[in-house]
């Protein structure tokens, strides 16, 4: 038999390169018609008590049963670690038991770490996509307010200013308070839209900067993106 070194081979894998019918007669069981099979363990008469399939297998008499390292351990009394090394050598695998657990570990770690990066840079897309919608909705109606003021103004301003000079005191106040509220938002807005991950990121993530980053914007006049272009 080839041996085929391949210490990323995970259980599942070396566990699919060998079936039930293949592992029952190396452990010494007698095949029966039918996919029935005498059991190993049983006490007394065990023909045909196994009843299996390419991957599991059950004893009617002594009920136990599984899959191909079921099968292994229940007969040899080993561990799984024992069983997958068994199981590996029929399916021509080599393994090196301490490097390659060591190995599978770490790929298991490295798999857990890239799903929970994953999840949080799904987390992170989901609230830039969220406060851009929210900068971008703010903008919209600010602009809708500020082009509904300035048309009374202007009605005002045609009319009788003195007269309405209250009104338009309001209305300038008004004015204010939106190209303010503009003023911080446009800014959000574009370096949410056109920034660079990591200043989208660091935007999002921390509420108490977001009032800094916009005025180091609005005085450097640019946003720069992910490849060093200003807009």
């Amino acid at each position: 038999m080839v041996m085929i070194p391949d210490v990323e081979a995970t259980p599942r894998d070396i566990a699919r390169m060998v079936t039930i019918p293949q592992l029952l007669p190396k452990l010494g069981w007698r095949i029966r018609p039918r996919s029935r099979a005498d059991c190993g363990m049983c006490r007394g008469s065990s023909s045909a008590t196994v009843a299996y399939r390419e991957r599991e297998w059950y004893c009617h008499r002594c009920h136990q049963g599984g899959d191909v390292y079921a099968l292994v351990r229940a007969v040899q009394g080993c561990d799984f670690r024992a069983a997958i090394s068994y199981v590996a050598e029929l399916a021509g695998i080599r393994l090196d038991d301490h490097r390659s657990i060591d190995l599978r570990r770490e790929l298991a770690a490295r798999k857990r770490q890239r799903e929970r990066l994953e999840h949080c840079a799904e987390k992170l897309a989901a609230l830039e996509r969220a406060l851009l919608r929210e900068r971008r909705d703010r903008i919209h109606d600010a602009e809708h307010r500020r082009q509904q003021v300035s048309k009374r103004l202007a009605v005002l301003h045609q009319a009788e200013p003195e007269r309405f000079r209250g009104e338009q005191e309001v209305l300038w106040q008004k004015l204010r308070a939106i190209d303010a509220l503009l003023n911080a938002d446009l800014p959000a807005y574009t370096l949410l839209s056109f920034g660079s991950p990591d200043e989208r990121a660091r935007f999002v993530l921390h509420p108490e900067l977001r009032d800094e980053m916009i005025a180091n914007m609005r005085w450097a006049g640019y946003v720069r993106t992910a490849d060093g272009k200003q807009i």
